[in-house]
């Protein structure tokens, strides 16, 4: 369990927490806030948050299929290999 949990409900505050859990350093939320690195940067934060649950890293590509990128926090989650 993540301490924190809260900052997911508050808009910068969860890119904060996203990169607390990919154990980086406060200045990794910088690139969020640049335009089209941001997107690119947000794959890669979510392969390294599925890394840290023991997923593959590729799961950070998800974020770009429409549908299935409403799933992807789920998955990360609940369900186990």
């Amino acid at each position: 369990q993540t301490e924190g949990w809260w900052m997911a409900w508050i808009p910068i505050l969860n890119l904060v927490l996203m990169v607390r859990i990919c154990r980086f350093s406060l200045f990794a939320v910088v690139p969020f806030f640049i335009p089209f690195v941001n997107i690119l940067y947000l794959a890669y934060i979510w392969g390294q948050i599925a890394f840290a649950v023991n997923k593959s890293k590729w799961l950070g590509l998800v974020i770009f299929i429409p549908i299935l990128n409403l799933g992807l926090p789920g998955y990360l989650a609940f369900f186990e290999y």
